[in-house]
């Protein structure tokens, strides 16, 4: 199955995070194992064991500083601007502008 650049990008940051935080042990595999895949819950990251990596992916791909710095950047919406901001932004760090609205809540730069 193909998925957008964007989602591409977060999970791969996402299971990087998953490495950083919860490393666990060596793992040599000979036999067939089970991979969870994403589902309605899992995507939800309710569970810290998700969140946490979510956190970790915004974080790597969406530097505060950098969300910040670009942010000022922009000129203020309206008729000469019509692409939103959060829109904007979400091309330029190359992540889907749902992940860059959860930034940016997150960060306290909007509700």
């Amino acid at each position: 199955m193909h998925h957008p650049l964007v989602r591409q990008r977060f999970t791969i940051a996402h299971e990087l995070g998953h490495r950083a935080l919860h490393p666990g042990r060596e793992l040599i595999l000979d036999v067939p194992v089970r991979v969870n895949l994403r589902d309605k819950t899992s995507s939800m990251a309710s569970e810290l064991e998700e969140s946490k990596p979510n956190a970790f992916a915004a974080t790597l791909l969406m530097p505060s500083q950098m969300i910040r710095d670009q942010l000022n950047q922009l000129p203020p919406p309206g008729a000469a601007n019509p692409t939103p901001q959060p829109t904007a932004l979400a091309r330029i760090f190359k992540v889907s502008t749902p992940a860059l609205n959860f930034r940016l809540i997150n960060l306290g730069l909007t509700s």
